[in-house]
């Protein structure tokens, strides 16, 4: 995208000021006037004819690429500059239309708009097998050729250090040996008691920081400062996707010393797995009209977890085991409204604590997503009501027994409608597996993901402060699966989203 003049108007003065909005980049001549071409590198449309493209640029036949070959068809959109790979000055990669030069890339963010980074080189996203070169697959999530996993991701749980001392400046740098083959990361750093914690500093094994608490949204990886048991998860985005070596880090909290201890979770494939499953445990607390024994037969109860599943199964992601248990005694009763969620001695963080007797009240003590099933959760901005909170962002994968190790979801009312609960399940799950918010209540932040919607605070027609859902339709987020509030039909989830989830160690 870029910032470009789309109109004049009359200021305060009667002078004629420029209106300016952020437009994608041209992508074609058809885009552009007369006498006019769309320049490659700048993404304008400028006067006259214009050289020919580079590598990797758009063309409609071999006469608009320097090199005089152009890749025209549905995988390379818009057309395709390419070369002989004799004559190569990006990468030659093998593809279903043979050995061809490509541009080079690191990430997706290195290639043009609809094309993705794929071993190296920028392509247009596959969409089924055929698009491949023979013995590899297509990912459909991520929109990548990949090699077929040879068996089941491996998740094992690792430990990085004892007795880490934390404050207020960076903690001594920890070391993370990640092994080839690695989908996803997270590091769990517990001890900080109600303090906020978070990894100040990562640096990645080519050397470069991918991220800095100083400049968060500027960073490849986005982290989450959270009290008690952090957990940071390496990949955000198809851009900070992890690769083999030693990564290091450093903590940073608030308040005084802390004593900290700092573990891993990593999950390897042997390729890239087509699917993957994610077990799910539900707590009931009491509730209006549903309990654990019921659960599994109640018509509403199934719509929602079947919604669900279909929600999630746009990328790839099946729901495996699904188990229903009560919460034990009093806490059923305590437990029922959420009256406080903040730091480790709220009732949220209480009742997430409770999954450490998961195996005991009937549920599956093994790698499990827990959704507890609660009356009310009290607070939230004025206007909504809080549908529900994950216990992070993401949580502990897979691990049971912290006062972050699950998702509260309301149920106030949810027989009117179990699409809603679906939706909200969800997109609770997703943050929990490391998704933000797409765009923010105010409509001045977003996710890091390039291929999610954005709906910013020009969108505010009421000039309230606030995007609402109404105000963000069309294409500009109110349907995505991670849009900050509730709507109609917020179920999509994108490619970039997929690649995320799906190598969450808290999935098989």
């Amino acid at each position: 995208y870029k910032c470009r003049e789309v109109a004049r108007t009359t200021d305060s003065q009667g002078d004629s000021v420029p209106v300016r909005a952020c437009v994608p980049r041209c992508q074609s001549n058809d885009e552009c006037g007369d006498g006019e071409h769309c320049d490659a590198e700048s993404g304008d449309c400028v006067e006259g004819v214009g050289d020919p493209n580079p590598l990797g640029a758009f063309c409609a036949g071999d006469g608009d690429c320097a090199s005089g070959a152009c890749l025209t068809g549905e995988r390379w959109p818009n057309g395709y500059c390419t070369a002989g790979c004799d004559a190569c000055t990006g990468t030659c990669n093998t593809t279903a239309d043979g050995d061809v030069c490509l541009a080079a890339c690191d990430a997706d963010l290195d290639c043009r708009p609809g094309y993705v980074c794929n071993d190296g080189g920028c392509t247009g996203p596959c969409k089924s097998e055929a698009d491949c070169a023979d013995g590899l697959v297509c990912n459909t999530s991520s929109g990548r050729c990949v090699e077929r996993a040879q068996g089941d991701a491996q998740v094992q749980r690792v430990q990085v250090a004892r007795g880490v001392s934390v404050s207020g400046g960076l903690s001594d740098p920890l070391t993370l040996d990640v092994p080839a083959g690695t989908l996803g990361f997270a590091i769990l750093a517990e001890g900080s008691g109600a303090d906020l914690m978070i990894i100040g500093e990562m640096v990645d094994p080519n050397g470069n920081t991918i991220y800095d608490f100083q400049d968060p949204f500027g960073s490849q990886v986005r982290f989450f400062p959270s009290e008690d048991v952090i957990t940071q998860y390496v990949p955000s985005s198809p851009r900070s996707a992890p690769i083999p070596g030693t990564y290091t880090f450093r903590l940073i909290k608030d308040g005084g010393n802390a004593s900290v201890d700092v573990d891993a979770v990593i999950k390897t494939a042997d390729g890239e797995p087509e699917t993957s499953a994610l077990d799910v445990n539900f707590f009931f607390a009491d509730v209006s009209d549903v309990e654990a024994a019921q659960a599994g037969g109640d018509a509403d109860f199934q719509r929602a977890v079947g919604e669900m599943k279909r929600i999630y199964q746009q990328q790839g992601i099946e729901i495996g085991e699904v188990h229903y248990c009560d919460l034990p005694g009093g806490d059923a009763a305590r437990f029922a409204v959420i009256d406080s969620v903040d730091g480790p001695t709220s009732e949220l963080g209480q009742m997430f604590s409770v999954s450490s007797r998961a195996g005991d009240l009937g549920c599956s003590p093994d790698q499990a997503l827990n959704f507890f099933m609660v009356q009310e959760i009290v607070g939230g901005r004025a206007g909504y009501i809080i549908l529900g909170i994950a216990g992070g962002i993401p949580g502990p994968p897979g691990v049971h027994g912290t006062t972050h190790s699950g998702v509260a979801v309301t149920m106030s009312g949810w027989r009117r409608n179990p699409t809603q609960l679906a939706q909200t399940m969800a997109h609770e799950g997703g943050h929990f597996l490391g998704l933000f918010h797409t765009t923010e209540a105010e409509g001045t932040a977003f996710d890091p993901l390039p291929d999610t919607p954005q709906c910013d605070n020009s969108n505010d027609r009421d000039s309230d402060g606030i995007v609402a859902y109404q105000e963000c339709g069309g294409g500009k987020g109110a349907e995505n699966l991670m849009f900050w509030a509730a709507g109609d039909s917020a179920e999509k989830v994108t490619g970039d989203q997929g690649f995320v989830l799906v190598r969450n160690p808290a999935l098989k």
